[in-house]
């Protein structure tokens, strides 16, 4: 098991990664995170975050309730009032107002805990703190966050596709299925159509870049990087054998990711080798000349800066940047990889220099 070093930055280790340690380890204590004058602090028991304090005012109790319909700003104004004079917290206020009810409070306090949370998962940048020794009070409340599905939505709502992708790059030639115990995992996620079709198409009979299609949406793209992250997935080298599956799991969906018309599943499987179609001299010319244009990208790797990876000055516009990657796309993509005729290592060497691409 990784150990979660006592500092470290944001950008090293994700928050999403930094949680799933946490909870793996069953951490007790307080994690502050912070970035330039924003701090924040974080208790935890057992793994899961179940008290939060913020500096930022917009993350007060009575502005969370005021957004949330919940009082209005004539209760917020009397509430305010209620602290200052009363030289207490926000909680005792609402109850001594009678503005929110004991149960009220306590899924209020539990809800103050997930969006000051989901807040930090839109920094690209910051530090955090771990220290084991700040143990929560025995008689602390226990607002405590679902843990999965907090993941799901922090990257649903602050990472781009690419970003989940690059995290991704390296197993999409592998065949992923849900792993057994999995569905502790699966019964916590956010759920909608997308989410649904990705589940179908983890049975190991498909590449991980056509489960990514079936994903479709960022709440399915979250949901795959929660189960890879978070251990729920096996992968196989290979496609799984029809023999191995379950009449009840049989496919439910069938993506294909070029023009061209797909041939049935078995028909492909049983096709002779002799039928297949060796290829052209000109075909194999163009796969040495782009085997060799990734061979001298990726041996460059370590020196060039983003602008220089995309072949780009340094002064140009966010169109050029976008056009830029598209067309490096077209190259390093998994995808047209798949129908390169490359080698296993060319196509490895690609991926990465694919998962550079996307974070420039």
């Amino acid at each position: 098991m990784e150990q979660i070093p006592e500092h470290g930055r944001l950008d090293e280790i994700p928050l999403p990664r930094l949680l799933l340690g946490l909870q793996r380890q069953h951490f007790g204590g307080a994690v502050t995170i912070s970035r330039e004058r924003v701090g924040k602090r974080f208790l935890f028991r057992e793994g899961l975050p179940i008290f939060a304090e913020s500096n930022l005012a917009s993350e007060s109790l009575g502005v969370q309730l005021m957004d949330a319909g919940r009082i209005t700003r004539a209760d917020y104004n009397r509430l305010v009032s209620h602290v200052e004079s009363e030289k207490c917290k926000e909680g005792k206020a609402l109850l001594d107002l009678g503005l929110l009810d004991a149960k009220g409070l306590f899924l209020a306090l539990k809800e103050q805990v997930r969006i000051r949370l989901l807040e930090c998962f839109g920094w690209p940048h910051g530090d955090f703190f771990v220290d084991p020794s700040s143990e929560p009070p025995a008689d602390a409340q226990p607002f405590r966050a679902e843990i999965f599905s907090l993941l799901q939505e922090g990257i649903e709502t602050h990472w781009s596709s690419d970003r989940v992708l690059s995290d991704l790059h390296t197993r999409m030639e592998l065949f992923p299925e849900l792993a057994p115990r999995s569905e502790k995992i699966t019964a916590r996620l956010r759920s909608d159509e997308s989410v649904q079709s990705l589940l179908a198409a983890l049975d190991g009979t498909r590449s991980l870049w056509k489960v990514v299609q079936a994903a479709r949406t960022p709440r399915g793209l979250a949901a795959l990087w929660v189960l890879d992250a978070a251990g729920a997935l096996a992968y196989r080298d290979a496609a799984k054998p029809d023999s191995e599956l379950d009449p009840c799991e049989a496919p439910q969906i069938e993506i294909v990711t070029t023009a061209e018309p797909a041939a049935p599943r078995a028909r492909r499987a049983a096709a002779p080798a002799a039928a297949r179609r060796e290829p052209s001299e000109a075909e194999s010319q163009a796969t040495a000349q782009l085997r060799r244009e990734i061979g001298a990208k990726h041996a460059r790797l370590a020196e060039l800066d983003f602008y220089q990876l995309l072949e780009l000055p340094a002064d140009c516009d966010a169109a050029a940047i976008k056009h830029a990657y598209h067309v490096a796309a077209k190259t390093y993509h998994p995808d047209t990889l798949a129908r390169s005729g490359l080698d296993a290592d060319a196509r490895a060497e690609a991926n990465r220099v694919f998962a550079e691409i996307s974070k420039a």
